[in-house]
This record gives structure tokens, sequence and C-alpha cells, in this order.
């Protein structure tokens, strides 16, 4: 992530997403529906939440200025959300001490929010994890009913960083998961995550976990892995991986060595200074294995990436953005964000206990920076100026038809 803050200046702010749509495109079978609707008589019949000729792209729709989580003090940076126990719950990785985004790495905690719908607007009810603590993704299992939370870090940082006159020293931890009977805690000590597999793409330094429950309860974990070696590759640190384990407990072991999405994937990008992906947030569902991820080739400007997969080991990469920086609002101007990153779907219903499958995707969650609603921080500041730009959870509807 420190590679890809320094590439940003190097970037265009409003540099617009290429689409690359084709009119007359047409189907022989749901993959090519990227695995997110029917192929009918050439042509692909999309589920709700998606829309496009390929299925691809999420049908973001406009939204309340109040969505999201937004606490006036303290920055936060994305978080997914999950209903149980009679309310909507946002797990989100929020700063301490008024430090910014650029000091994730040092300034990170945890917290759990409460809201009345998967919408928002969501109120912080307590600290789940202390820094240092990231990019939490909350599940229930359907096996044994706990709820478990990964992230990166385990929130055993001495000394809570202080961001009012000292620049902090950016910090990495692997992925940790904890447990609880109950969503509101208590939760028990951060484990780390281990894995039991290496391949030349997928050289550790694990980050940004992102897990699925089946019901025999097994789990699938996308995340977020280095390539350390030279080359024209040697500076793709940021590369997404899938793994399995029998249990939260065990050790991963990669479904497949190679990268969901490799280096060269994109012709028009050789290479990919920034890496390729981070963020991801993985899915299965009727149709098969899926993943969200902030794109990062070649430079991690204006990047939305989808990738979709029958058997979670041959991975297809959409060419199109899969959701834009422009933001609708159902009550105010639309506007477009500097960074609109870290993505994560609630699905309608939530994950059914008996395949462990997810129900159609309702709403998209990201963090995001930029003046937008209420916020007076400008995109020089969230892009430019070592990200010290105030950051804040936005939530946005998805189509239903």
């Amino acid at each position: 992530m420190a590679l890809y803050h320094h590439l940003l200046g190097l970037s265009l702010l409003f540099l617009a997403p290429t689409l690359c749509l084709s009119l007359s495109l047409s189907c022989d079978s749901d993959v090519d529906c990227s695995l997110n609707g029917e192929c009918v008589n050439s042509a692909c019949s999309c589920d709700p939440g998606w829309r496009g000729v390929a299925c691809d792209m999420l049908d973001v729709q406009p939204t309340p200025s109040i969505s999201g989580y937004r606490n006036s003090t303290e920055a936060s940076w994305g978080g997914n959300v999950i209903y149980t126990e009679g309310s909507y719950h946002l797990f989100v990785a929020q700063f301490v001490n008024g430090c910014p985004l650029g000091e994730w790495g040092s300034a990170s905690s945890i917290i759990r929010a409460e809201g009345d719908s998967a919408l928002g607007p969501f109120t912080f009810k307590e600290t789940v994890v202390p820094a240092f603590s990231h990019n939490p993704t909350i599940r229930k299992s359907p096996h044994d009913g706990l709820y478990y939370l990964y992230m990166i870090g385990a929130g055993d940082s001495p000394d809570p960083p202080d961001c009012t006159g000292r620049r902090l020293q950016e910090t990495s931890s692997d992925i940790h998961v904890s447990k609880a009977e109950s969503i509101r805690g208590p939760w028990s000590t951060p484990t780390p995550v281990v894995f039991n597999s290496t391949s030349e793409y997928l050289q550790g330094g694990y980050t940004n976990p992102s897990p699925h429950f089946m019901p025999d309860g097994s789990v699938y974990l996308a995340f977020q892995a280095g390539f350390s070696g030279k080359g024209k590759h040697a500076h793709g640190h940021a590369l997404v991986g899938i793994a399995h384990a029998p249990t939260p407990s065990s050790a991963f072991t990669y479904v497949t060595p190679d990268p969901v999405t490799p280096m060269d994937w994109d012709p028009l990008h050789p290479i990919c200074w920034a890496g390729v992906d981070e963020d991801p947030f993985l899915w299965i569902d009727k149709r098969g294995f899926h993943i969200l991820t902030h794109g990062m080739c070649p430079s991690g400007m204006r990047q939305a990436h989808y990738k979709f997969s029958e058997d979670g080991v041959k991975w297809h990469t959409s060419p199109r953005q899969t959701y834009h920086y422009t933001v609708q609002y159902t009550d105010a101007r639309p506007h477009v964000f500097a960074r609109v990153e870290r993505p994560q779907l609630y699905f309608e219903g939530g994950y059914d206990e008996n395949t462990g499958l997810a129900g159609p995707a309702k709403v998209l969650i990201n963090g995001v920076c930029g003046l937008g609603i209420g916020n007076n921080h400008s995109d020089y500041e969230c892009a430019f100026d070592k990200l010290t730009g105030m950051t804040w959870t936005l939530a946005r509807p998805l189509g239903s038809d």
C-alpha cells in the first residue's frame, strides 16, 4: 500500500474509467454473463444487483446523503454489514486519535456500529479490537453458529498512536481471526491465520482477508499477497489469491497457486507498477465464485475490478469497471470522489444456512475520500497529500430488477 501511495501522484486524478462496452456482445453460456445472469437467446439476463451486456457491472442506485457511517471526529475506511440479533451491524476500520488514512498501518482499530437498515445511517457502539487492527470482515458460520471476525493485525499495539504532532511509521501484520457467541461479544483474543502453501507469485505478506463459510464448517478465504521476485513483475506486490481450510482454526491451502488475476492480464498495461489488486471481497452463490477488488493496475486510480470462476481455480477478470466513482444522491448533487475503495457487499437474506450460498446483492459499501456531502477535505488531500483527507464509509443500494 505504501508503494501505491507514492504512485498516486503520478496518476491523473480525474481519469475517467474505461468501460469498453460492446453493443453487439452475445453469449453462449452463463459464463459469458459473468456468472451474474442467464444466457437466454444469446443475450444475458442479469441477476438483481447487476447490469451490462455481460452482467459484470453493479447496478448502483442513488443513495441518501446520510447513508453509511460518518464519525465527526474519527475517520473510517469501509466495512461490511451483517443483520443479526435484531439489528444491522457494521464492522468498520476506524482510525484513532485524529489519524487519517495515511496512517492506516499504525492507527487503525475495528469498531462496531448499528443501524436500522443495511444502508444505515450507522451509529458507533463500541471498539471491538483496538489498534493495530484493520480491514475487518464479519461472518456467521452456518456450521457452529459462531461469529468470526477476520482482520489484519491483532489489536496489541502497546502505545496507541497520536497524529497531532508526529509522523507514524507504517507497520505490517498478518491475518488474524477472533470469534464470539454474540455479535456484541465478548470476542476471543485474535489468533494468527496460518497458510501451508506458497507459490511463485503468492509468497506471503498476507493481508486483507475475505472469508466465505460453508455448511460443513470449511472456509474459503480470499487474501492479498505479494510477489517478491525480480524482472518485469518485481513491483507487483498486490496480488489476490484464494485458499481453503477444513475448519477456521486449520491451516489454509491454496485452491490454486496462481493469482486470480495474473500480472499480465491487461494487454494495455503489460507492467502493473502497483500490482494488480487489493482489498478482495469473496462470495459464493448458486452460479460460482466471485471477487470484487480495488484495481491497482497500472496505478490504482479510478479502478474497480470484478472476477468470477465456476470452480475457484480458473478465474476470469472483467475488462470493465464494476462500479463507478461518481456517487448519485437522492437528496443532493452528484459528486465524483477521489477514492472509492475497499468494496464490500450486503446480500438480501445474507447467506443461506443450509447451503452457505449468498443471496442477491443489495448494497455496495466502500471507503471513500473527497469533498462529498458535509466533508471539507479536498481531493488533493485524499490523493496527493499523504492521504490526510477525512475518509468515511459510504453505502449505496443496488437495483432489484
